[in-house]
This record gives C-alpha cells, sequence and structure tokens, in this order.
C-alpha cells in the first residue's frame, strides 16, 4: 500500500513534472484551492497523512495532533515558526527544511522593492496607463541612512549589495556581526535614524507586533519600511494610521499577518504590496521543488 504525501503548497510543480513521479511511490492529496490553507482545510487535510511538503500554513499541536501518522514534514523553505518543533520532537516527526540558498532572490526583490518605491515606478507607470502625463520628484538611495533589522544571511546580503551606494548603515540582531564596518544599534535607534528600514527577522513570539505605534512615533516622517520577512512583526493598523498620517512616509510588504492580505492598506497610496514572493524565482524554485522531491522521496535523478 502507498503511503500517504500531503502537497499543501499550492503553488508546488505547476507542470506536475514532481508530482507525476511521486504518484509512483505514494498516494497525493494536494492543495489545489490556489490559496493557503486555512486551520479547517489543513485539519481535514492532515488526516491519515505520512508525509508534508509544508508552507506557511500553521502547524500548531492542534493540527499535529490529528495526524497520527505522520513522520515527515519537509519545509518548502527556510522559516520554521509555523510548526511546533516540541510536538514534533515528542512524536519523532522528522522536520526538514529546504537546502536552497534564498538569499539572492529575496535581496533582489528587497531592492526591487525599494528602487520601485525610491523612484515612484508604479506611481508613474499608473499615470501613463491613465492617459496623464505629469512627473513628481523621485528620491535616491545614495547617502541615505539606511537600517538593516535582522543581519542574518539575508540582511549580509543585503548589506553587500547596497553597499556600493555611499550610504551610512546601521543593524540590529540577537548575534552582534563581526563586520566592523557596519554599526548595530539598537532597534529604537535605527528608527528614530534611517530613512530607509529592511525587516529580516525571523518570527518568535517576542517579535510579535514588534513595529508598532511606539516605533513610527519616533519614526522619520518620510521613512520607506520593507518587510519581506514575516507579517507578524508589524501591527498592520499602526502602520496603516502612520502612512495615512505622513503622505512622504512609504511601505513595501511582502508579507502580511493573514494571507491572502485583503485589510485596509490596499487603500493607501504610498504602499507596495505583493503576494508573498520574496522567494518565488523560477531559478530558486525549480531548486527548492526538486530538492522536496529528493529529501521526501529518497529518490536521485538528473533534471532534463
Amino acid at each position: 500500500m502507498k503511503k500517504k504525501l500531503l502537497i499543501a503548497v499550492s503553488s508546488f510543480d505547476k507542470n506536475n513534472y514532481y508530482t507525476h513521479l511521486l504518484k509512483k511511490k505514494f498516494d497525493i492529496i494536494k492543495n489545489k484551492s490556489g490559496k493557503k490553507f486555512n486551520s479547517n482545510q489543513l485539519s481535514n487535510a492532515i488526516k491519515n497523512v505520512e508525509y508534508i511538503i509544508a508552507g506557511t500554513e500553521i502547524y500548531d499541536r492542534d493540527i499535529l495532533a490529528q495526524a497520527s501518522k505522520l513522520k515527515h514534514i519537509y519545509r518548502l523553505g527556510v522559516g520554521l515558526d509555523n510548526i511546533d518543533l516540541d510536538f514534533c520532537k515528542k512524536r519523532n516527526i522528522k522536520v526538514s527544511i529546504s537546502k536552497t540558498n534564498l538569499t539572492n532572490a529575496v535581496v533582489e526583490h528587497i531592492i526591487a522593492l525599494m528602487f520601485a518605491s525610491q523612484k515612484k515606478i508604479i506611481y508613474h507607470n499608473n499615470l501613463i496607463k491613465e492617459g496623464k502625463w505629469g512627473k513628481t520628484l523621485t528620491s535616491s538611495v545614495l547617502n541615505k541612512k539606511i537600517g538593516i533589522i535582522g543581519f542574518g544571511r539575508i540582511g549580509q546580503g543585503l548589506y553587500k549589495f547596497l553597499k556600493l551606494f555611499d550610504a551610512d548603515f546601521f543593524y540590529y540582531d540577537l548575534i552582534k556581526s563581526q563586520n566592523k564596518k557596519i554599526k548595530f544599534k539598537s532597534i529604537r535607534f535605527i528608527f528614530k535614524t534611517c530613512d530607509i528600514i529592511s525587516l529580516n527577522l525571523s518570527s518568535s513570539k517576542k517579535s510579535i507586533n514588534l513595529i508598532n505605534g511606539k516605533l513610527f512615533k519616533i519614526a522619520k516622517k518620510n521613512l520607506l519600511l520593507i518587510n519581506t520577512s514575516r507579517g507578524s512583526l508589524i501591527n498592520e493598523t499602526h502602520l496603516y494610521n502612520f502612512l495615512k498620517k505622513n503622505n512622504t512616509a512609504n511601505a513595501c510588504l511582502d508579507v502580511f499577518q493573514k494571507e491572502p492580505y485583503n485589510g485596509n492598506l490596499k487603500k493607501l497610496h504610498n504602499i507596495i504590496l505583493t503576494p508573498h514572493i520574496s522567494s518565488f524565482s523560477q531559478e530558486t524554485r525549480i531548486k527548492m521543488e526538486k530538492d522536496a522531491f529528493q529529501q521526501i522521496s529518497k529518490i536521485k535523478f538528473k533534471l532534463n
């Protein structure tokens, strides 16, 4: 009898290449909704499943308790804050993450958002498409004060790219970097001082709503805030109030507290929103899906 595999990631293997191969070994349950599973959908899908290719849906104690046969969760990505690792350890459920390096893809997305916002690319594009010809002053990244909150692989990759610009850099992380060319500062200092801030922290109980009204109160009125890490980091109501009050401030969000996002931030002109796609490049996705296939099936193969 074949073992059951849940492919919870709705965007996994659009061409069904790996799914076809996996069917030789597994009975497959696939998320065909086009959206992230909510708790009810996941509860129904996870029963009697032994293997899961997981996304960012929540695998808490209550959900996992319903999967009595579960042996292995493969996370299509690198964050594990959506999985109750303590419960998995008690139940001897193996949890693995993608071996694919997502740094370049995410850094490229941060850079794209940064320049699209500073240069008002989307605004002017929409203006022309509406039959209007108007010019609004843009802003340069050169000589700005840039704060990087979270200085792991992505934060360091971002700094490596941006240091080509003559900017002042500050970072915050739980672990101090050995790089003496960038200054370690508190989050409060960064919000008070910096023109551009990129959030690259992982999620934890302590980081929920870490970026809130207290920090927006001391932030520069022309702040550009970029978040491609975790939606839970920002109090979205406080961000909305800040952006609505300050027309010169901008934000770029790729992640949200609840996805798909359908909140008030959509009403604002000074924000760019993308649907959690920072690592969703074609090149990175091919590597991630190949890795998922190999880790789940343990079949070695060569791509055509």
